[in-house]
């Protein structure tokens, strides 16, 4: 059943209120089944470790990457879910998360240059209507083209953290 969530095999227990159990300045490494990202297309978008389970696996989801930064913690956390089929849709995402966080506050969609909408998702930002749960401060859902449900949430963290990335460059020379 889609709205059951399974946990899943590790070493640090699964007590956060944030998505799949991560807790915010629980360093990755420390979930077995977390491992620093080596696919080059991840490491673009700033996701630095790539986990195959959480605390509170979720039994459509596929892979889940996070972004955290030494000193500031965990910064956001995108999953993918396995390729949408007769199982689980969209839709299904998204009444599942608003049974948590309330209803999307945004319906989102991107448009190429002569206007076709692609990605289609919904969102749900720190506005009246959003329950807030653990650091959660947005979360973004769309299917991408290779028909994969794409979660994204925003963590509190999330300023401090680009910040912290910014000083590090500037150190860094």
């Amino acid at each position: 059943m889609l709205g059951l969530l399974f946990l899943g095999s590790c070493n640090v227990r699964a007590e956060s209120d944030n998505p799949f159990g991560f807790e915010t300045q629980t360093h990755p490494l420390q979930y077995e089944y977390c491992k620093k990202v080596v696919d080059k297309k991840a490491v673009d978008y700033h996701f630095s470790y790539e986990c195959s389970s959480a605390p509170r696996m979720h039994p459509d989801i596929e892979q889940i990457y996070l972004r955290f930064v030494e000193g500031v913690g965990l910064c956001s956390i995108a999953a993918a879910s396995f390729r949408i089929g007769k199982r689980f849709s969209l839709d299904d995402f998204k009444e599942q998360i608003a049974k948590t966080y309330g209803p999307p506050t945004n319906r989102t969609k991107d448009e190429d240059s002569a206007g076709n909408e692609y990605n289609p998702g919904y969102a749900w930002d720190r506005k009246e209507g959003f329950l807030g749960r653990g650091d959660v401060t947005s979360i973004r859902i769309h299917k991408n083209v290779a028909h994969r449900v794409i979660l994204s949430f925003l963590m509190a963290p999330f300023d401090e953290c680009g910040k912290a990335v910014d000083q590090k460059r500037t150190e860094a020379f």
